[in-house]
């Protein structure tokens, strides 16, 4: 069974931004469900706070919320 309170959720949503975290570096490419395919050219931050810029063919340069940002990597 999955714990529901705040605190299990924050931790759970941490260990989410650590792992994408961990799987980003300069020039991976990513796929977002807005803003189509981009390759990342910054990372910034930690955890929660984490941020990525990305370079999206169609849209420009966005920076996106590591925490927020429904994205998928691209191989």
């Amino acid at each position: 069974r999955v714990s529901t309170t705040p605190a299990a959720a924050s931790t759970a949503a941490s260990q989410g931004v650590s792992q994408k975290l961990s799987q980003l570096t300069i020039g991976t490419r990513i796929a977002h469900e807005r803003f189509g395919e981009g390759t990342v050219v910054g990372i910034e931050g930690r955890d929660d706070s984490a941020k990525v810029r990305v370079d999206f063919k169609q849209a420009g340069v966005k920076n996106l919320l590591v925490k927020f940002a429904r994205f998928t990597i691209v191989e």
